[in-house]
């Protein structure tokens, strides 16, 4: 009797904890999530590219400067600011500047909870990115839940 060759198992692209990231998706962390222990600790295990705001902007400069540079180089924003998307001016800028923006809307959520509902989020993030053209505004909920906020 001749055994049978096992067939090695692809691995699942699926997968919400894969090591592979698109090339073209880079998280922008706002100044209020750009020094937060877990989440850069987060990303860096799952191997998500990303930039920091205080990297590259002051600390409190305005939204509507570092936006643009933002959307020029398709970057993702990342925040906890629920405000930008009703702000007349931040508003424009992410229309102007073609920013794809995810924002944390549970209040009060610590750095390990943001970095856990992000690792859950994550797989979801890039599907929306894919299938909505920029500018945008989703949510990211406490349970990892990623919902369109802007436009509908």
């Amino acid at each position: 009797m001749i055994a049978r060759r096992k067939k090695s198992k692809k691995p699942s692209d699926g997968s919400e904890h894969s090591l592979q990231q698109p090339e073209d998706f880079v998280l922008f962390l706002d100044e209020n999530l750009c020094n937060s222990t877990a989440i850069l600790e987060t990303l860096k295990r799952l191997g998500v590219r990303f930039e920091r705001h205080l990297e590259r902007f002051s600390r409190g400069a305005p939204d509507d400067e570092w936006l643009p540079f933002v959307g020029a180089n398709g970057w993702i924003l990342l925040t906890s600011d629920t405000r930008i998307r009703y702000n007349l001016l931040e508003k424009r800028a992410l229309q102007k500047n073609r920013v794809q923006e995810f924002v944390f809307v549970s209040g009060n959520m610590s750095g390990q909870e943001m970095a856990h509902a992000l690792e859950s989020a994550l797989s979801k993030m890039q599907r929306m990115c894919r299938k909505f053209a920029p500018p945008f505004v989703a949510a990211i909920t406490r349970a990892g839940e990623v919902h369109l906020r802007w436009p509908k």
